[in-house]
């Protein structure tokens, strides 16, 4: 959006026609070691006099950026996250007009990122520079257990979390309410709450299951006790269904525990074309088999497919009515089958084409659902709780959803984050099969990648045409200023709405609005990808209602 070498560096306000405003300006610190040279430098572009000060690094890879006249703030560019950077100057600028009086002076914020402030105010503004700082460079920071417990699904966020989460540190205060409305696996929801009690929404059943998740409190449950209470149910479901498969699981497990060879691939190929068991509704029969039927050989292999349906059986038979311990029973079942699953989501098969591909499907097939179930549990049960508590969790479209936070959150500051897809790829046919899992209601199923009809999944406008997708956005960005929620939108370079287009509509709504911008490898969706393909910038527009 701006040929500027430091664009990725300052942050931007949206001008009333969606023109792009700098800032701050952006300067090369001359390159020398002695910091005399950096406070003369300085104290130019502030057209000032200095005073000689501590600084901790070298000059050869700074950069200087003028918040205003009277304050800029000098870093070493190879030492930060730009974004970082751009919420500095985003908060510093919304400082109240210093005293222009008296000597420019540095002040060290942070020596190992060569960061430093210079201002005439005095240490009080460097007091809130450093406050600002160490609260932008440790928001979104994701613990381990959170991390292994985040399906790796198309647009889960957890790569960019340390990217969102310090923009809404300096775009909102602490203990303002939050909506993430487009929740999926919940990871930024989490992230969030260390500052804000955040409602989640997501209407597939499988997001808002992850995104409740979050907040479960397993303190009094071991999963010694909930693996001892499944496994009778289990084993009696796994036993039955065996005999019905007979053969298919010996002949499938020679496959998977042999030499992956080309010869084997041919023969697996030929092996993996036959149905396991007949397609039904499920009505007639006295064994939970609807895994088996639908996505062995085909998303799972047979004894993933077995263990799955004996482990959703074993769950609804000791965990029929809603409580904790049935949540966290489903939500580690997901993540097994995230796990194990042969490909990366389950819009359509994976196929051995090449021997490189076959044995990427052995490996995959030769993982026990049950173990990943048992791992999944226990790093669940072991999880923090966030330090906010959960507001509302929903599963209503958009209009819904706002309507309710909102109704709930008035009478203070309060936000939205908002992260539609960014193009065609709708989630509900990507992850079907994790949506059948948790309504385990046998439905018809239709073409390669054994879709259910349409009217059993959920389908946005967000994810229609580039044009349908834009009206959309913009009536849900016009339906939160009016709401008077501080807003931010996160979208991709490249998607289905131009990012010019988005800022002349929020430029319309809100009093004021801010561009932020983060580099980030793009998600080759199990495609090699080329140089020019390999990174992706991600936006976050701020709309401030006030």
């Amino acid at each position: 959006m701006t040929t500027d070498p430091f664009a990725a560096y300052l942050p931007y306000t949206i001008g009333a026609h969606g023109t792009m405003l700098p800032g701050a300006a952006a300067h090369d610190v001359p390159a020398d070691d002695l910091f005399g040279s950096i406070e003369a430098f300085v104290g130019s572009l502030l057209d000032g006099r200095a005073t000689p000060t501590e600084l901790h690094r070298p000059a050869a890879t700074l950069a200087a950026f003028v918040v205003s006249p009277n304050l800029a703030v000098t870093v070493d560019l190879l030492s930060v996250r730009p974004s970082h950077v751009q919420c500095l100057l985003a908060a510093l600028r919304r400082e109240p007009p210093l005293d222009q009086r008296g000597l420019l002076v540095g002040h060290t914020i942070d020596p190992a990122a060569g960061l430093a402030l210079w201002t005439r105010a005095g240490p009080a503004v460097a007091d809130v520079a450093v406050r600002a700082w160490r609260a932008i460079v440790t928001a979104g920071e994701v613990e381990p257990l959170v991390a292994l417990t985040t399906p790796w699904l198309y647009g889960n966020k957890l790569r960019l979390t340390r990217f969102i989460a310090p923009v809404a540190v300096t775009s909102l205060p602490t203990g303002a309410p939050v909506l993430d409305l487009m929740a999926g696996t919940g990871i930024v929801a989490r992230a969030l709450s260390d500052r804000h009690p955040v409602s989640v929404n997501d209407p597939n059943p499988y997001a808002s299951l992850l995104s409740r998740c979050h907040w479960i409190d397993a303190g009094n449950i071991k999963p010694a006790d909930l693996l001892a209470a499944l496994r009778p149910a289990y084993a009696e479901n796994h036993e039955r269904l065996a005999r019905l498969i007979g053969s298919r699981l010996e002949e499938e497990s020679a496959f998977l525990h042999g030499n992956p060879d080309y010869d084997a691939m041919l023969r697996y190929t030929t092996f993996t074309q036959a149905d396991i068991l007949q397609v039904t509704d499920g009505k007639e029969s006295d064994v939970a088999r609807l895994t088996t039927e639908r996505y062995s050989n085909v998303y799972f292999g047979i004894a993933q497919a077995v263990e799955i349906d004996s482990l959703r059986s074993a769950i609804e038979h000791v965990f029929s009515t809603p409580s904790t311990e049935r949540e966290l029973c489903l939500c580690a079942l997901l993540l097994a089958c995230t796990s194990c699953a042969t490909g990366p989501h389950f819009a359509q098969p994976v196929l051995p084409r090449s021997l490189k591909a076959f044995q990427t499907i052995v490996e995959r097939r030769a993982r026990s659902v049950a173990w990943e179930f048992d791992l999944a549990l226990a790093r669940l049960a072991a999880r923090r709780l966030p330090t906010f508590p959960m507001g509302d969790a929903t599963g209503l479209d958009w209009r819904g959803a706002l309507e309710v936070f909102a109704n709930r959150a008035s009478g203070g500051p309060a936000g939205v984050y908002i992260d539609p897809p960014y193009s065609k790829l709708q989630y509900s046919r990507y992850y079907h099969v994790l949506n059948v899992l948790l309504s385990y209601d046998y439905p018809p199923i239709a073409g390669a990648g054994r879709y259910p009809p349409r009217n059993h999944r959920f389908s946005s406008r967000l994810e229609y045409q580039p044009g349908i997708a834009q009206r959309e956005i913009t009536d849900l960005l016009r339906a939160a200023a009016d709401k008077g929620l501080t807003t931010i939108l996160s979208y991709g370079e490249g998607g289905f709405a131009s990012m010019d287009s988005l800022a002349r509509a929020m430029a319309g709504l809100y009093v004021r609005v801010e561009l932020f911008s983060e580099e980030l490898r793009h998600h080759s969706q199990g495609r090699p990808l080329g140089a020019s393909r390999a990174t992706v910038l991600e936006y976050l527009l701020v709309g401030h209602p006030t």
